[in-house]
């Protein structure tokens, strides 16, 4: 069975964020069935293991157990930039555009272009 605290130990060694498939998150919840509810509480328990995910609504996560489930590790890096993301403000705009590094980013894309050529 699958773990909450094994999640943690996976997304940590993933660089702060990984998908799971969302049976993956019930089953360890411990849960039989997922429902609205049982993605509450999911998201409860990834909270108190300080991560986070995405979609970020119990509503939102998927209820068939092939569903993708981003899970982030909220003290990461990344983890920063996705709570920053899903929270819309000045501070958060802020935040985002001094921590993204366009320059970089726009050299990855070509490296990208040129290995695909």
């Amino acid at each position: 069975m699958t773990t909450f605290d094994e999640i943690k130990q996976q997304v940590a060694s993933s660089g702060g964020v990984m998908t799971f498939d969302a049976w993956e998150l019930r089953e360890a919840q411990g849960a039989g069935r997922l429902t609205e509810r049982i993605n509450s509480l999911i998201l409860k328990s990834l909270g108190d293991h300080g991560m986070g995910a995405v979609p970020n609504e119990a509503a939102l996560l998927p209820t068939h157990q092939y569903g993708s489930v981003r899970v982030y590790d909220k003290a990461s890096a990344i983890g920063r930039v996705i709570e920053a993301a899903l929270s819309p403000g000045e501070k958060q705009d802020r935040y985002l555009v001094e921590t993204i590094d366009t320059t970089a980013a726009d050299i990855l894309e070509q490296i990208r272009t040129l290995v695909a050529e």
